[in-house]
Order: structure tokens, then sequence, then C-alpha cells
């Protein structure tokens, strides 16, 4: 039986969109990983207690919000982007024939339908600002951004049959690519927010490809079988492999300039790496299989990492500094992390004994939490994955293939870093 208080194990504290962006450039997609596939294999891993942060938002109530779309609208649950405040950015299918609607929405404010002609949201930043691309028959698209304060659908100048936005910083700028008369050469260009266009220059003939940027407009990408990153004052740095490591692949970038991704290692096996420009590349010690490019990346702006990969079946939190953390206990049976915040909150799904599937969130200093134990009293909810999250609160979770938005019922303090 769960605890009142939602903590999973006692004493943990202890011890503790993507088909049509896909469609369109053949980009790594930002997709979730299949909670029934096989776990990958342990080369080792290790245990260790990260830094405690404070309880913040798990110690309260939540609110939870419906995600509602207009009827005959459905929400495609793997197109939905998060933003620091709250906003949501994505695609929706509409019957009879499930023509594609691009939408934003807030709860304040409810559904504002962006494109009706199809597209999809890649990213939005912290104040809403939408970027992504709207369908052009036959066979193209346009980048675009829309912002709440304008509710302006712009479409960016670009060369080529075909391009998208790809993300978004806080400040003024806005990553893409295009797909350019000579064949199929995807090229990388950036856009500032009054809509001009730049050339990238590249350091070579390899495909070089956009894959993210993070709120601080530090850019993530690959040229060739390397990562690269990206500002718009340096250029693209190229990032020099390992003498053990044949390819790597960028995931993510974090807030903390951390890019993390898998390498492919001269002795076969593909695991998890972490790049930063104080340490280099630091490979995790777990075997990813052969899906390793089926699973999403992500890191904390201290560096912690996450991925939707499960190891033996349970959820992959890494640290270089302390290793592997099980963050579930031995009330999960099985689990998965979907995401993590700036501050270094996890949240993604456990299975317990009971078999049933569960949302849960987990911080160093709470252990893990199921989160319908922080839902208000008497509400009909269950929650079985929380997909998304930000580290000033709130959660994208999923309830009866609902989407439902959970924002913390009071203020918190400023987060710490992990």
């Amino acid at each position: 039986m769960m605890p009142a208080d939602g903590k999973l194990v006692d004493g943990l504290n202890a011890a503790p969109r993507c088909f049509l962006a896909a469609a369109l450039f053949g980009l790594l997609a930002a997709c979730s990983g299949d909670p029934e596939a096989g776990p990958p294999t342990a080369v080792s891993a290790g245990s260790a207690t990260p830094a405690a942060v404070a309880p913040k938002y798990l110690a309260q109530r939540y609110t939870a919000t419906p995600v509602v779309a207009p009827t005959g609208t459905t929400i495609d649950l793997d197109s939905v982007r998060l933003s620091e405040g709250g906003h949501l950015g994505g695609v929706a299918f509409r019957s009879p024939y499930r023509s594609n609607v691009v939408y934003y929405w807030t709860a304040a404010r409810g559904f504002t339908e962006l494109s009706a002609t199809g597209g999809h949201v890649a990213d939005i930043n912290d104040a809403g600002f939408v970027v992504g691309a709207m369908a052009r028959w036959p066979g193209g698209a346009i980048p675009m951004t829309w912002s709440p304060a304008s509710e302006e659908l712009v479409e960016l100048p670009f060369v080529g049959s075909r391009a998208e936005a790809v993300g978004v910083s806080n400040g003024a700028t806005v990553i893409g690519m295009e797909l350019v008369p000579e064949g199929s050469l995807r090229r990388p260009v950036f856009w500032r927010f009054d809509g001009t266009r730049h050339e990238i220059a590249l350091p070579g003939p390899e495909r070089t490809t956009f894959i993210a940027i993070n709120r601080q407009g530090e850019a993530a990408g690959n040229y060739g079988n390397q990562p690269f990153v990206w500002t718009a004052a340096s250029g693209i740095t190229v990032l020099t492999l390992p003498a053990d490591v044949t390819r790597a692949v960028t995931g993510s970038i974090g807030a903390g300039g951390h890019v993390v991704g898998y390498a492919e290692m001269a002795d076969g096996r593909s695991r998890p790496f972490r790049w930063h420009a104080g340490t280099g590349f630091q490979i995790a010690d777990v075997d990813l299989g052969s899906r390793a490019d089926s699973y999403t990346f992500r890191v904390s702006e201290g560096g912690a990492v996450i991925t939707t990969a499960q190891l033996n079946g349970r959820p992959i939190y890494w640290t270089a500094d302390g290793g592997f953390v099980d963050l579930i206990g031995e009330a999960g049976v099985s689990g998965q992390a979907q995401s993590i915040s700036a501050d270094g909150t996890v949240v993604g799904w456990f299975k317990g004994a009971d078999e049933i599937q569960r949302a849960f969130a987990w911080t160093p200093a709470t252990g893990p939490i199921d989160l319908n134990t922080l839902l208000p009293p008497g509400l009909d909810l269950h929650l079985e994955v929380a997909r998304q999250n930000t580290h000033g609160g709130h959660i994208l979770a999923v309830a009866n293939r609902n989407l439902i938005l959970l924002a913390p019922a009071a203020a918190m303090p400023p987060p710490s870093q992990p």
C-alpha cells in the first residue's frame, strides 16, 4: 500500500513530435522510448547519493487542469511541448479526415488554433513563443513562429524547397534546417525574432544538423559522426571524440551547456555520453543495446542525465561523479524516466507489484513520489505517466490518454542545482 505522504520507499533520502518532423527532414526525433521494449544490458552500475535539493513543490498539493481540445479534435500526445510558464504547443487531429491542426494552449486561455493547414511545433520558450513548421502542399514545409503577445503567425524566409524551425532561445534566436535545391542537402540556419535569416558557416562537407537549443542560446547538433556546439557569436565548434568512440549522436543540450546523447564505442556497444566545455566527454558505463537511436536523452543544469532507456527494466539516472541511482526503489518493479528539469527533478512512470502504472516525480531530497498522492482530494483521476516537467514545478501528465497539466498550488523557493 502507498504511504499517506506519497513516498514509495522509506529511507530513500539517505540512499537514493515527432513523426512529422522525421517525415520532413529525417531529423533525430524526440520521441518517448517504448516501455515494453527489452532493457539495455548493464555493463556495471554504481550507486551514489547526489547532493540533496529542496523538496520544493513535491511536498505540496497540485492543481490539475485537463488540456481540452475542441469537439472533434484529438491532441497528439507525442507532439506536445511544455514551456517553463506552463504554455503548451503541439498538434491535434481533426475528424473526420484527421487533418493536422497546430495549436497553443494555456490554462487561462484554453485552445488556440495557429494553423489548420498542417505542420508541427518543434519548441516553445519560457514566454510561450512557438516555433515549428506549417505544411505546404505538395510535399513542402514553411518555418514559422507565433507569439502570444502579438498573436501573429509569421512565416520565416528560407532558401530551398522546404524548411523548419527546430528550436528557440529566450533571447532572439531561432535555429532551423533548410532543404536546399541541390538534391537532398540539409543546411542549418538561424533567424532572429525580427524574421531575418542568417546562414551558418560550416566546418566542412559533412552532413550538419541542428538538434536543439537551450534557453540561453547555446545550440547542439551533429556534424557527420561528431557532435557540435554553436552560438550565434562563436559559430560551430565540432567536438573531438575520445579514442574509444567511433561515433556520437547528440540528443539534447541542457541549461548548463551540457550536451548529452549516445556514443558508439569501438567495442560495438552504445552508451550514454555527457559533454561539457569544462570536462570534455564522459561516458556512462551502461550498454544501451541496439536501439540507442530510439531513446531520448535529457540533462539538468547541473549535469545529471536521464534517458528513456531502462537498466534492467528500471529508470536510468546518472551523474558523472556519482554513477547510477535507482529512482523507484523497492516499491517499483519497473519504470522509466521521461524528463528532467533544470533543477534536477525527474518525472516518469513506475509499476509496483500490483502492475498498476503510476506517474512519479523524484528529487535526491524526497526520493520518488507517486504524483497521484499530491492531487486535490476527491479528484477522480489516475495519472499513469508524467511526460515533461519544468523547474518552476509544472508537470505534463497523462491520465487515460488525456493530457493533464499539474501546477503547484503554492509559490516555491528558487530551485537549487544538483
